[in-house]
């Protein structure tokens, strides 16, 4: 699959709910903190002849996606795969490839808040898919494009008070 140059990305940022913890014992109280936990990104190809891709009679196939796109100058870009995703019409998600966990003691009479935002980094990029037929050798060549969603940053601030 080839990525060519008219790829594109874009970042959003996305407010985690907040954690809440609230310690009303004489004891200091261990809380255990996975932002990260149960997000996911995500990939979805979408073919510019998606009827002749349904009608290919192939296994399923995978592909390594970008974790990381880098442009080093107008000429050089630096890519970097390694996620495994299914070439299909219909959005797959797989794990962060970061993970967050905070660990810490609250004090007795004490409450935490603690508020995340998530950045999130969209990539697109239009793909040509090349498929050959086992028997006939006959070749298919599909265009679409791709679009990927991945973990950026993470932020955090947590705010703790008396009780």
């Amino acid at each position: 699959m080839e990525i060519e140059r008219n790829r594109r990305t874009k970042y959003s940022r996305k407010k985690i709910p907040e954690f809440y913890f609230q310690n009303d014992t004489d004891t200091t109280m261990e809380i255990i903190i996975e932002p990260l936990k149960h997000k996911q990104g995500s990939s979805i190809f979408k073919f510019n002849d998606s009827i002749s891709f349904t009608k290919l009679n192939h296994k399923k196939v995978s592909v390594s996606i970008t974790k990381e796109l880098s442009l080093l100058s107008e000429n050089y870009s630096y890519l970097e795969g390694g996620v495994e995703v299914p070439l299909t019409q219909e959005e797959s998600f797989f794990p962060f490839s970061d993970y967050a966990k905070l660990s810490l003691m609250l004090n007795p009479r004490n409450t935490l808040t603690t508020n995340y935002t998530l950045f999130l980094r969209k990539n697109k990029a239009s793909f040509l898919a090349t498929f050959r037929e086992k028997s006939s050798g006959h070749i298919i060549e599909l265009t679409g494009n791709w679009t990927g969603l991945f973990f950026d940053n993470l932020t955090g601030e947590s705010v703790i008070n008396e009780i």
